[in-house]
């Protein structure tokens, strides 16, 4: 699930400033070759390919289709198909940083002997041979090319002239990369004291975003099970107390012990455990909460499981109602908290759904075809929880028995 979550915002902490430490940055070598036209194109061509990819994939699982389906039809990988479906903006790839060149020991004697007027690639690379050299001459050529100072013969040497030289033993201060969403999840699940200096400043730099200092901080916060979190600054010592395994360990005991009254209401153990997986979907990241996408999250087949929990298992509503109410009161009670009702409105374009009816929503602020539900809400400064709800009945419905009797109600 954080991967997932990090997979979403990786282009957006890519962009994120490093943050300064007591290290240096390690000197990256400027590259020594610079792109012909025909690679230019090729890479804003592979580019091109991969934008249209995506917005195919938004515009496929924005209409509600699986990873599995939009993978299948578009011959891509489903880690691919995932990354572009949660990725908030077009994740653009990383510039690559040039590491070692096999002629970094030979850069000082190919500078003097272009100095002295030597700008044949393969004398160079004769010469090279003799001083140990092991490598091609493609190496060379492509070294050579921006520090001529007379055309070469090759045409593609035109297509590299106007470019200014650079120094093969040039520096430039470059921040490393930033890790992949699969790296970074379990740098945050670690405890802050067991983190090297490169994770540390790593961790302070995908801080500087809101969201990620929010959750770092609550989490903090939640270990101390008092008020939430006013001020969610990532400063110094935020970092301290609890480590986040431990935390999250806390959260699945309190998740495992909430599943565990479902089981005296519904019973069947094969019931009870296709409760536990709708309720750990709903939790999930998944932004639309489709049957078929929560069948997915869950490992299920298809979504037969989890509608028979909704459809076709008897269990007692109202009892779930007075489990939910009756856990609340027991984690968030307190002397001054407060009772807010409210409703909200569910659009319909059919007139068969109990309560359907012409009238006044918020959700849409108008008069329309619509379901309204009325809500009561448990709120304390622990925190807030729905206890209780109602169906709405127009006098359309209630006025009208066989209706109410066509909708069980």
């Amino acid at each position: 699930m954080i991967e997932r979550w990090l997979t979403g915002i990786h282009s957006r902490l890519r962009r994120l400033p490093p943050v300064e430490t007591s290290e240096a940055a390690t000197p990256r070598r400027i590259p020594a070759r610079r792109r012909t036209s025909s690679e230019a194109a090729r890479s804003a061509g592979s580019r091109a390919r991969r934008l249209a990819q995506y917005e195919e994939v938004k515009q496929r699982f924005g209409a509600g289709e699986t990873v599995l389906a939009i993978s299948r039809a578009m011959a891509l990988s489903r880690d691919l198909v995932r990354r572009y479906a949660y990725a908030e903006s077009f994740p653009e790839q990383s510039a690559r940083v040039p590491g070692p060149s096999v002629l970094d020991p030979y850069s000082d004697y190919l500078e003097a002997r272009v100095a002295g007027g030597c700008e044949n690639a393969m004398t160079l690379w004769r010469d090279l041979k003799e001083l140990g050299y092991t490598g091609s001459a493609k190496p060379v050529r492509r070294w050579l090319r921006h520090r001529r100072t007379t055309a070469a013969s090759s045409s593609l040497h035109q297509d590299l002239c106007g470019f200014p030289a650079a120094s093969a033993t040039a520096t430039i201060e470059m921040p490393a990369p930033l890790l992949s969403a699969r790296k970074l999840a379990p740098l945050l699940m670690q405890s802050p004291e067991a983190l090297d200096a490169s994770a540390s400043a790593t961790l302070a730099r995908i801080a500087q975003d809101r969201d990620v200092a929010g959750v770092l901080a609550l989490a903090l916060q939640l270990q101390r099970w008092g008020s939430l979190p006013v001020d969610l600054d990532f400063g110094e010592g935020a970092m301290s107390g609890v480590a986040i395994e431990d935390l999250l360990e806390l959260w699945s005991a309190e998740l495992r012990k909430a599943k565990a009254k479902l089981g005296w209401l519904i019973g069947h153990p094969s019931v009870v455990a296709s409760a536990a997986a709708f309720l750990d979907t709903l939790l999930g990241p998944e932004r639309r909460k489709t049957g078929w996408m929560r069948a997915e999250a869950a490992g299920d087949a298809g979504p037969w499981r989890q509608q028979a929990v909704l459809g076709r298992s008897h269990w007692d509503a109202d009892a779930l109602r007075d489990v939910v109410r009756d856990y609340a009161l027991e984690t968030l009670a307190e002397g001054d908290a407060v009772l807010v009702i409210d409703e909200t409105g569910f659009l319909k374009q059919g007139t068969a759904s109990c309560g359907v009816a012409r009238q006044y929503t918020g959700t849409a602020g108008k008069i329309t075809n619509c379901q309204v539900g009325v809500f009561a809400a448990y709120v304390s400064t622990k925190g807030h929880a729905f206890i209780d709800r109602q169906l709405y009945l127009p006098k359309a419905w209630t006025d009208n028995p066989e209706r109410l009797a066509a909708c069980r109600t």
